[in-house]
């Protein structure tokens, strides 16, 4: 099935976890509402479409796990999510270059891995700050 609208109105939501589950299909726009989340993990999905349901402002979000799903398009700014530090999208479609705001972020671990459509030089100040643990593996990158 397919995430129901409603659940981006829960805005006291917190956790949220789909990890695994047979859901389908895209995340609702209304996603980008739940300003409470503070960890949302949809790994192993069979989600689609782009990221802009992270396009919010969300100080509280600070993990974020969409691998193994079938995600794609450039990977939007996420400057209102200040307190990232977990962002893993390894195994998707991706395309485009990793944006510059990853580096100058908190973002701890990145993982990009296996998005083999991302092209471009690793951003310079990707890794100069907070990041710890950084997997790009199987990209189009250089540099």
């Amino acid at each position: 099935g397919t995430i129901p609208s409603s659940y981006g109105y829960m805005r006291q939501l917190r956790y949220l976890t789909l990890s695994g589950s047979k859901i389908n299909g895209t995340v609702p726009s209304s996603f980008n509402q739940l300003r409470s989340l503070a960890h949302l993990n949809m790994a192993y999905c069979q989600l689609e479409g782009t990221l802009d349901f992270l396009v919010m402002d969300n100080p509280n979000l600070n993990f974020v796990d969409i691998s193994y799903s079938k995600f794609s398009g450039q990977i939007p700014d996420f400057n209102g999510l200040t307190n990232l530090e977990r962002f893993t999208a390894n195994d998707n479609l991706f395309n485009g270059t990793i944006p510059d705001w990853f580096g100058l972020s908190k973002v701890t671990e990145l993982n990009l891995g296996s998005n083999k459509q991302i092209t471009g030089s690793i951003p310079y100040n990707l890794g100069n700050y907070n990041t710890y643990i950084l997997l790009l593996d199987n990209c189009d990158l250089t540099g």
